[in-house]
Protein backbone atom coordinates (compact mmCIF):
# COMPACT_ATOMS: atom_id res chain seq x y z
CA UNK A 1 0.00 0.00 0.00
CA UNK A 2 2.78 2.45 0.95
CA UNK A 3 4.53 1.94 -2.38
CA UNK A 4 1.33 2.81 -4.27
CA UNK A 5 0.82 5.95 -2.16
CA UNK A 6 4.47 6.88 -2.60
CA UNK A 7 4.17 6.63 -6.38
CA UNK A 8 1.06 8.82 -6.29
CA UNK A 9 2.80 11.35 -4.05
CA UNK A 10 5.78 11.48 -6.43
CA UNK A 11 3.48 12.12 -9.38
CA UNK A 12 1.58 14.81 -7.46
CA UNK A 13 4.83 16.45 -6.41
CA UNK A 14 6.12 16.49 -9.99
CA UNK A 15 2.97 18.28 -11.12
CA UNK A 16 3.28 20.83 -8.30
CA UNK A 17 6.91 21.53 -9.25
CA UNK A 18 5.98 22.00 -12.91
CA UNK A 19 3.20 24.40 -11.93
CA UNK A 20 5.48 26.33 -9.56
CA UNK A 21 8.03 26.72 -12.34
CA UNK A 22 5.39 28.19 -14.64
CA UNK A 23 3.87 30.63 -12.13
CA UNK A 24 4.95 34.24 -12.49
CA UNK A 25 6.31 34.49 -8.94
CA UNK A 26 6.77 38.26 -8.94
CA UNK A 27 3.19 38.89 -10.00
CA UNK A 28 1.84 36.28 -7.61
CA UNK A 29 3.64 37.82 -4.66
CA UNK A 30 2.05 41.22 -5.34
CA UNK A 31 -1.55 40.00 -5.19
CA UNK A 32 -3.70 41.11 -2.28
CA UNK A 33 -7.33 40.52 -1.21
CA UNK A 34 -9.66 42.11 -3.75
CA UNK A 35 -7.27 41.68 -6.70
CA UNK A 36 -9.31 38.94 -8.36
CA UNK A 37 -9.96 41.18 -11.38
CA UNK A 38 -6.32 42.23 -11.74
CA UNK A 39 -4.37 41.32 -14.87
CA UNK A 40 -1.74 39.50 -12.78
CA UNK A 41 -4.40 37.33 -11.16
CA UNK A 42 -5.98 36.48 -14.52
CA UNK A 43 -2.62 35.50 -16.03
CA UNK A 44 -1.73 33.16 -13.17
CA UNK A 45 -5.25 31.72 -13.12
CA UNK A 46 -4.99 30.96 -16.84
CA UNK A 47 -1.64 29.23 -16.34
CA UNK A 48 -2.94 27.08 -13.48
CA UNK A 49 -6.11 26.21 -15.38
CA UNK A 50 -4.08 24.84 -18.29
CA UNK A 51 -2.05 22.67 -15.94
CA UNK A 52 -5.23 21.46 -14.23
CA UNK A 53 -6.30 19.83 -17.48
CA UNK A 54 -4.05 16.94 -16.44
CA UNK A 55 -6.50 14.11 -15.77
CA UNK A 56 -5.35 13.43 -12.19
CA UNK A 57 -5.37 17.00 -10.89
CA UNK A 58 -8.48 17.64 -8.83
CA UNK A 59 -7.56 21.12 -7.55
CA UNK A 60 -4.66 23.50 -8.12
CA UNK A 61 -3.99 26.85 -6.44
CA UNK A 62 -1.33 29.11 -4.97
CA UNK A 63 -0.86 29.79 -1.27
CA UNK A 64 0.73 32.82 0.34
CA UNK A 65 1.69 33.92 3.83
CA UNK A 66 -0.57 36.83 4.71
CA UNK A 67 0.13 38.38 8.09
CA UNK A 68 1.43 35.08 9.44
CA UNK A 69 -1.45 33.00 8.09
CA UNK A 70 -1.42 30.63 5.12
CA UNK A 71 -4.11 31.75 2.68
CA UNK A 72 -5.35 31.00 -0.81
CA UNK A 73 -4.14 33.48 -3.40
CA UNK A 74 -5.05 32.17 -6.87
CA UNK A 75 -7.49 29.28 -6.89
CA UNK A 76 -8.10 27.61 -10.26
CA UNK A 77 -11.37 26.07 -9.10
CA UNK A 78 -14.58 26.75 -11.03
CA UNK A 79 -15.67 30.33 -10.39
CA UNK A 80 -18.68 29.34 -8.29
CA UNK A 81 -16.50 27.34 -5.91
CA UNK A 82 -13.31 29.42 -6.13
CA UNK A 83 -11.68 30.60 -2.91
CA UNK A 84 -11.02 34.35 -2.86
CA UNK A 85 -7.62 35.86 -2.10
CA UNK A 86 -6.99 35.79 1.65
CA UNK A 87 -9.23 32.81 2.46
CA UNK A 88 -7.41 30.78 5.16
CA UNK A 89 -5.95 27.50 3.93
CA UNK A 90 -7.04 24.39 5.94
CA UNK A 91 -4.90 24.03 9.05
CA UNK A 92 -4.55 20.25 8.75
CA UNK A 93 -2.11 20.78 5.85
CA UNK A 94 -0.04 23.56 7.45
CA UNK A 95 2.87 21.22 8.19
CA UNK A 96 3.34 20.41 4.49
CA UNK A 97 2.78 24.03 3.46
CA UNK A 98 5.36 25.19 6.01
CA UNK A 99 7.92 22.77 4.57
CA UNK A 100 7.29 24.13 1.07
CA UNK A 101 7.49 27.71 2.35
CA UNK A 102 10.90 26.79 3.78
CA UNK A 103 11.96 25.72 0.29
CA UNK A 104 11.32 21.96 0.41
CA UNK A 105 8.70 20.56 -1.99
CA UNK A 106 6.56 18.07 -0.09
CA UNK A 107 3.41 15.95 -0.29
CA UNK A 108 1.10 14.26 2.17
CA UNK A 109 2.14 10.69 2.97
CA UNK A 110 -1.45 9.47 3.07
CA UNK A 111 -4.61 9.48 0.98
CA UNK A 112 -7.20 11.91 2.28
CA UNK A 113 -10.73 10.67 1.63
CA UNK A 114 -13.35 13.42 1.59
CA UNK A 115 -16.39 14.62 -0.32
CA UNK A 116 -13.95 15.68 -3.07
CA UNK A 117 -12.72 12.11 -3.48
CA UNK A 118 -9.46 10.41 -2.58
CA UNK A 119 -6.67 12.98 -2.66
CA UNK A 120 -2.94 13.34 -2.17
CA UNK A 121 -1.92 16.98 -1.67
CA UNK A 122 1.48 18.25 -2.80
CA UNK A 123 3.20 21.60 -2.45
CA UNK A 124 6.10 23.25 -4.31
CA UNK A 125 7.58 26.71 -3.64
CA UNK A 126 8.10 29.50 -6.16
CA UNK A 127 10.69 32.19 -5.61
CA UNK A 128 11.77 35.71 -6.43
CA UNK A 129 15.54 36.35 -6.28
CA UNK A 130 16.05 33.12 -4.36
CA UNK A 131 13.41 33.92 -1.74
CA UNK A 132 10.24 31.82 -1.41
CA UNK A 133 7.23 34.09 -1.94
CA UNK A 134 4.51 31.47 -2.30
CA UNK A 135 3.56 27.86 -2.86
CA UNK A 136 1.64 25.97 -5.52
CA UNK A 137 -0.70 23.38 -4.09
CA UNK A 138 -1.95 20.40 -6.11
CA UNK A 139 -4.69 18.06 -4.92
CA UNK A 140 -4.00 14.89 -6.87
CA UNK A 141 -6.77 12.35 -7.44
CA UNK A 142 -5.82 9.00 -5.91
CA UNK A 143 -8.97 7.21 -7.08
CA UNK A 144 -6.94 4.99 -9.42
CA UNK A 145 -4.63 4.05 -6.53
CA UNK A 146 -7.59 3.13 -4.33
CA UNK A 147 -9.07 1.07 -7.19
CA UNK A 148 -5.76 -0.78 -7.62
CA UNK A 149 -5.50 -1.49 -3.89
CA UNK A 150 -9.09 -2.76 -3.84
CA UNK A 151 -8.32 -5.11 -6.75
CA UNK A 152 -5.25 -6.43 -4.94
CA UNK A 153 -7.27 -7.02 -1.76
CA UNK A 154 -9.94 -8.79 -3.79
CA UNK A 155 -7.34 -11.08 -5.42
CA UNK A 156 -5.75 -11.84 -2.04
CA UNK A 157 -9.15 -12.78 -0.58
CA UNK A 158 -9.97 -15.00 -3.57
CA UNK A 159 -6.58 -16.69 -3.40
CA UNK A 160 -7.05 -17.21 0.35
CA UNK A 161 -10.45 -18.82 -0.21
CA UNK A 162 -9.00 -21.04 -2.95
CA UNK A 163 -6.12 -22.14 -0.71
CA UNK A 164 -8.55 -22.96 2.13
CA UNK A 165 -10.73 -25.04 -0.19
CA UNK A 166 -7.76 -26.94 -1.66
CA UNK A 167 -6.28 -27.48 1.81
CA UNK A 168 -9.61 -28.82 3.07
CA UNK A 169 -9.91 -31.27 0.15
CA UNK A 170 -6.33 -32.48 0.62
CA UNK A 171 -6.85 -32.91 4.36
CA UNK A 172 -10.05 -34.84 3.68
CA UNK A 173 -8.25 -37.35 1.44
CA UNK A 174 -5.34 -37.64 3.89
CA UNK A 175 -7.71 -38.33 6.78
CA UNK A 176 -9.68 -40.78 4.64
CA UNK A 177 -6.46 -42.58 3.69
CA UNK A 178 -5.35 -42.84 7.31
CA UNK A 179 -8.80 -43.99 8.43
CA UNK A 180 -9.06 -46.65 5.70
CA UNK A 181 -5.53 -47.83 6.51
CA UNK A 182 -6.41 -48.28 10.19
CA UNK A 183 -9.58 -50.17 9.23
CA UNK A 184 -7.64 -52.50 6.94
CA UNK A 185 -5.04 -53.21 9.65
CA UNK A 186 -7.75 -53.94 12.18
CA UNK A 187 -9.52 -56.22 9.73
CA UNK A 188 -6.36 -58.22 9.02
CA UNK A 189 -5.59 -58.48 12.70
CA UNK A 190 -9.07 -59.78 13.36
CA UNK A 191 -8.76 -62.31 10.53
CA UNK A 192 -5.39 -63.53 11.76
CA UNK A 193 -6.29 -64.02 15.41
CA UNK A 194 -7.09 -67.63 16.57
CA UNK A 195 -10.57 -68.45 17.79
CA UNK A 196 -9.95 -68.65 21.52
CA UNK A 197 -13.43 -70.10 22.11
CA UNK A 198 -12.73 -73.21 19.96
CA UNK A 199 -11.95 -76.50 21.92
CA UNK A 200 -8.33 -77.57 22.04
CA UNK A 201 -7.83 -81.01 20.42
Amino acid sequence: EKSYISLGADDALSLAKIAAYQVDAARASDLEPGDEDAFEYTMILSSLTKISEHSNIKHIYTIGDMNGQYCYVVDAEDEAERESIGTPYPEKYHKEVAAAMAGTPTATSYIDSSSDGNLISSYAPFMVSGKVVGVVGVDYSADSIIASLNRIIKYIVLIGIFVVIISTVIMYFIVQGITNGIKNVNKKLEEGLPDLAAPVV
